[in-house]
């Protein structure tokens, strides 16, 4: 029997509540905040052009490095384009073009006093550039020059995305200044933005409590919807610090007691807050513009404006190094650039006191195993699994590591582990059975198998991916037919599309001898997927048992095109030679 785990379409085996994705996730992100950037920036497509890095020379001339300082930007090979945009700038040191670049890839390079020195070269000149501009007064607020950043900010050039940020900025600038009673009449610039109430409201809460207003702090913080799930984490982990900060630590414990999330540090959350009370630092006007142009990257991340993202978040983590939020979301995008050593740099640089270590540590652990180092994933995983001990995620991304290396004891192991610390069989949780299922399916421990799937299925009974795994081995095995029928069937209504259940349909049919209805089922699958070797075997198969002889041999050649295992491609070899009458050669056994 072939490998499932290689023939059958699965999901993610975590759900979207389980994941570490920073900027949709309702785990970081307040509200649905949309900045419309038309005209901006133009979103940032998937690469696949080779790298100039391949081909690289050293530079030689102005416009050749130009030109390449350029590419390399484009394909994010920030040394390669330091290096060829320097070469230009050195000898054309006011040229703006040249400026804008060099700024952007300094700034890419994390080299920020280059950065703000370039941009005050080009600060100087009567044409203005919004993203230099806003560099400037985000500098001018970490040096706590509240008055020059008040006013570039109002003197900002107009721009979509600095009509969103700049009223979040000045609001912080203005209680920088001691001019709390002007912060709402500055944020009311936002309600011209969609879906802004809550990210607005969270706003007024932080600024409150830097101010001292426990009172409207708590009640903005209401409003915003951080004592209501499903809250943004950060939003509720902002509010438990200010009922700390009011001397009501149970009204804070009680906010972290009502999460059931296993993405939230909870030891380091509770030690957090036992520490905090009405003498414990409040938010700093820095870091609280930092929190906004978090919220701004997030938005133009979800926009798919990774380019313009990425330099918000950086700015970001510029004016406070410990913006854990900021670096999860750089590394996240480096990640979807294939930049992995960069993205494990970014993870790295989330203290380890802070509440999303859990996370950072999650996306380090599954960038180590994407960039080939499995042990150091393992270890990674392993560390939290000890330190989190009644937490099940460390033990399924464990599970899911191993599994995806198809090394099924230790993912069984793990999963098992997982499963023991599952506090309540909810439904999120069929995805834990199912992955362990599939990891005893491979091992040939079928009974403990099916058990898993079948409890998959008690805890979300449409997942129709379940339902195929379960009827198709069921049907591999000439077992439970009348049930495995009735799953794939149901499975095949809920993802009519899916190629793979289409095959498994078709395959029942050809398993009870129903060779006409197989022919027209599998026929479609290979449509569907029509360079998947299984997929072409069992319909050759079906033409055979049809009477379509010629038919059956043109499918057997075609699979072997595709890449068969080694185990299907001997299977493949001997029905060429001698047909479905060999003995041992018929898959309807």
């Amino acid at each position: 029997m072939e490998s499932q785990e290689q023939r059958v379409q699965r999901p993610a085996v975590r759900q979207a509540a389980r994941a570490v994705a920073v900027a949709g996730a309702a785990l970081l992100v307040v509200g649905c905040a949309q900045v419309p950037l038309g005209g901006d920036t133009a979103s940032e497509a998937a690469v696949s052009a080779p790298t100039v890095a391949a081909a690289e020379v050293l530079p030689r001339s102005l416009a050749g490095s130009y030109l390449v300082g350029s590419q390399a930007m484009r394909q994010f090979d920030s040394g390669i384009a330091q290096r060829h945009i320097d070469f230009v700038l050195n000898a054309e040191p006011e040229n703006r073009a040249v400026l804008t670049k060099a700024f952007a890839v300094s700034f890419d390079n994390n080299a920020y006093n280059r950065a703000f020195a370039l941009a005050r070269i080009f600060d100087v000149s009567e044409q203005k550039n919004p993203l230099i501009s806003l560099a400037l007064a985000v500098e001018d607020i970490q040096r706590r020059d509240y008055a020059a950043a008040s006013k570039r900010l109002n003197d900002l050039p107009s721009s979509s995305v600095n009509r969103a940020i700049g009223p979040l900025l000045l609001a912080w600038v203005n209680l920088g200044q001691g001019r709390y009673d002007q912060v709402e009449q500055t944020l009311t610039g936002l309600s011209a933005f969609t879906g802004f109430s809550a990210l607005t409201n969270l706003h007024r809460a932080l600024i409150a409590a830097a101010a001292g207003e426990h009172a409207a702090a708590i009640e903005h913080f209401q409003t915003a919807g951080a004592h209501k799930p499903p809250a943004a984490l950060r939003l509720t982990l902002a509010m438990a610090t200010e009922f700390a900060r009011g001397d009501n630590r149970q009204a804070a414990l009680s906010l972290i007691e009502s999460r059931d999330d296993p993405l939230l540090d909870r030891e380091q959350v509770i030690a957090h807050l036992q520490r905090t009370d009405s003498t414990s630092p409040r938010m700093s006007v820095a870091e609280g513009a930092a929190e906004a142009l978090f919220d701004i990257a997030s938005a133009l991340h979800r926009e798919r404006q990774n380019g313009s993202a990425l330099f918000f978040a950086r700015l970001a983590t510029y004016l406070d190094p410990k913006q854990a939020l900021g670096y999860l979301l750089i590394g996240e995008i480096h990640e979807s650039r294939a930049q992995l050593q960069r993205a494990l740099d970014a993870y790295q640089n989330v203290q380890t006191n802070s509440p999303f270590r859990l996370m950072a540590n999650l996306r380090r652990a599954e960038t180590l195993d994407a960039n080939g180092d499995k042990a150091g994933a393992t270890a990674v995983l392993t560390a939290m699994m000890t330190r989190q001990a009644g937490n099940p995620e460390p033990a399924i991304r464990l599970g899911d590591l191993h599994r995806r290396s198809e090394d099924w004891p230790q993912a069984i192991a793990a999963y098992d582990t997982a499963i023991a610390r599952l506090t309540a069989n909810d439904q999120a949780d069929w995805s834990v059975y199912y992955a362990r299922g599939i990891a005893l399916e491979r091992a040939k421990l079928w009974p403990r198998a099916e058990r898993d799937f079948l409890q998959a299925l008690t805890l979300s009974p449409d997942q129709p991916y379940v339902m195929n795994y379960l009827g198709y081995s069921w049907t591999d095995q000439g077992i439970n037919l009348d049930r495995a029928e009735a799953l794939i069937e149901k499975a095949a209504v809920l993802l009519p599309s899916d190629g793979y259940i289409v095959d498994s349909l078709g395959w029942i049919k050809y398993r009870r001898g129903r060779f006409d209805e197989a022919v027209t089922h599998l026929e479609r699958a290979a449509e569907l997927r029509p360079t998947d070797p299984v997929i072409n075997d069992h319909l050759g198969d079906a033409y055979w048992h049809a009477g379509r002889r010629n038919e059956a041999r043109f499918q057997w050649r075609r699979a072997q095109l595709f890449d068969p295992d080694p185990e299907l491609r001997e299977r493949l070899q001997t029905k060429l030679r001698d047909g479905l009458t060999a003995a041992g050669s018929d898959d309807r056994r």
